[in-house]
């Protein structure tokens, strides 16, 4: 006995609006009477698309009640085989939006059976793809000749679905169908009819099809900003609960075109007047709006938001839109679009939990400094009805359950490193100089001036380079220098920030391999005397060609560093103009034309 009476009371709870046994409605159909083709969910979870109830091809028309969706099986259907391979069954297909997860746990019907030459077993499968089906649950169920279910039908025992490990961490590349098989029927007569209901309009408990189970949509971030209305008191501007140590200002307030409402306890709310379009909202200052800023010094950089959103009634605001602003002014709209709301049973006591916004790819919302305010607005339209009220809730349900937020932004508070230069390097090649650098964090970095000196202390600025203001991602530099001096050159960095202040890098130096301006070639009768100055030993080859490029000369040579090296090379040739070359081990080269 005890059993039975713990049972019926998780079935009422399944039903009812307090709690269920098997997690939270994530989609239900409550029934009605004369719908012939599909009947769209009437409760979808914010995570979730619409879904929708149907019937099979084969499926008999039957409307014999008020508040169900009914139909009649072919008395053909007189097996489990025979129904499977037909098409009479009713359908439910649903999905989740993108980036979300659902978890299914449980499946409860509400099933009403006319008259004994109804159908009176059933049985039910899914599928992912919408072909392939397999069974779920008990592979028969029968249904009592309990006729009184002309009037209300009965509550059926759940489906436990937390053990199908297909219909756990559903992503939405997959529509999740689900298929009721009904057969045994001995009649086809309008009237012989199996189906949904009834359920009440009047009452969120008797949804005659619940999905039970959990959406999520997974948040790899840190909140830096939280609201916890503590009461219904709160009329004007909420500060934030919780906030980063180094944002400045964060409130939450109403727009002029909202009434305070203080319907419930841990809630801010206000009720919205009936607006039919977002136009219509903005135009009229309905909306709430969230302000912030960083302290000196420190940037915000935004990565999504999410919210609990509470409405009183079914006529309360339907649609919302998130929009930011920089100049409190001008506002771009955030989010995959309009979302819609539905009425759930928890709706009007603890709110329900919207859609996580990726504010990730926003690059205006990265990077914000100090002097600039960030401004969120929440438009909401569509109330059918005076004096409803929508709003941020609950908070918390009790003075001990403090769990989660109301409204959160996700994100960091940073203070940008100086220019963190995390190398600085030079090359000689051939008669130039390549300078190499780069950072891996900078704050307002206006620009790179190259400086240079034949002496300790670089003192000419050679050229700019300009920066990338403010960033945390590496970045690579380069400069080169067409013309250095001879011997020795030390270059360093300046950094100038977009304010006019400057700091000094390292000093390096970079020695010359050859300087041209020393190359001098004389020729003789026999041979050609080429005087080549070098800061380091150099191997390489050494080239004379006509001006036709045919070669003449091609032979080994070795410099020696800081010695002004003196190469003779036997050369007979008529007299003409000739071209000398000294080609270094790494294919850069110095030449020099001479005439004999």
């Amino acid at each position: 006995m005890k059993t039975q009476v713990l049972f019926t009371f998780c079935l009422l709870l399944c039903f009812g609006v307090v709690a269920d046994c098997f997690g939270q409605t994530v989609i239900a159909w409550k029934t009605e009477a004369a719908v012939t083709g599909d009947h769209p969910s009437t409760t979808t979870h914010a995570l979730l698309e619409p879904g929708v109830l149907s019937r099979g091809a084969d499926m008999i028309y039957s409307n014999s009640s008020t508040y169900t969706y009914t139909g009649v099986f072919p008395a053909s259907s007189n097996s489990r085989t025979t129904a499977i391979a037909s098409n009479a069954y009713y359908e439910m297909t649903f999905k989740v939006k993108e980036g979300v997860s659902l978890s299914l746990s449980s499946l409860v019907v509400r099933l009403r059976r006319a008259n004994a030459a109804t159908a009176n077993k059933y049985c039910w499968r899914y599928s992912l793809d919408g072909s392939t089906f397999k069974d779920v649950g008990p592979s028969e169920i029968t249904l009592a000749d309990d006729f009184p279910s002309t009037n209300n039908g009965f509550v059926q025992d759940p489906i436990d679905l937390s053990g199908v490990g297909d219909l756990q961490n559903v992503s939405s590349a997959s529509q999740i169908t689900f298929r009721l098989y009904a057969w045994g029927g001995t009649s086809e007569a309008v009237g012989a009819n199996l189906g949904f209901g009834k359920s009440f309009f009047s009452s969120a408990a008797n949804n005659p099809i619940i999905f039970n189970g959990v959406a999520t949509m997974p948040i790899a971030q840190t909140p830096i900003l939280a609201w916890q209305p503590p009461s219904a008191t709160e009329d004007v501007v909420l500060s934030a609960t919780d906030a980063d140590a180094n944002i400045d200002q964060a409130q939450l307030s109403r727009g002029t075109g909202l009434t305070f409402s203080s319907s419930s306890t841990y809630t801010y709310t206000s009720i919205f007047p009936q607006h039919a379009s977002k136009a219509e909202a903005v135009s009229a200052g309905a909306y709430y709006q969230v302000v912030m800023r960083s302290k000196e010094g420190y940037y915000i950089n935004l990565n999504g938001l999410t919210s609990r959103v509470r409405r009183s009634s079914a006529g309360a605001v339907n649609t919302y839109r998130w929009a930011y602003s920089l100049n409190g002014t001008d506002f771009t709209d955030v989010g995959p679009g309009d979302v819609t709301l539905s009425m759930t049973g928890g709706d009007d006591t603890n709110g329900e939990d919207q859609y996580f916004i990726d504010l990730s790819g926003i690059e205006g919302l990265h990077n914000v400094p100090s002097t600039t305010q960030i401004t969120f607005r929440f438009y909401a339209w569509g109330a059918t009805a005076n004096n409803t009220n929508t709003g941020f809730g609950k908070s918390h349900v009790n003075a001990t359950n403090t769990d989660y937020n109301s409204l959160t932004f996700y994100g960091s508070v940073v203070n940008p490193l100086p220019v963190k230069l995390t190398s600085f390097k030079g090359k000689a090649v051939g008669n130039t100089i390549k300078l190499n650098w780069a950072t891996t964090s900078e704050q307002n970095n206006a620009r790179f001036e190259v400086l240079r000196s034949s002496t300790g202390k670089p003192t000419t600025v050679i050229g700019t380079v300009a920066g990338n203001g403010t960033s945390n991602i590496i970045h690579n530099y380069n400069f080169t220098d067409n013309k250095p001096l001879s011997g020795t050159n030390y270059y360093q960095l300046q950094q100038v920030d977009n304010d006019g202040k400057s700091e000094l890098s390292e000093i390096i130096a970079v020695a010359t391999d050859l300087n041209s301006a020393k190359i001098t070639v004389t020729a003789t009768q026999t041979e050609v005397i080429a005087q080549l100055y070098s800061n380091v030993k150099i191997s390489g080859k050494l080239y004379i060609s006509d001006l036709s490029g045919k070669t003449l000369v091609n032979t080994p040579v070795v410099l020696n560093e800081n010695t002004n090296n003196v190469l003779a090379v036997p050369f007979t040739a008529a007299k003409g103009i000739y071209l000398l070359q000294l080609v270094k081990a790494d294919g850069t080269r110095v030449s020099a034309k001479f005439y004999k």
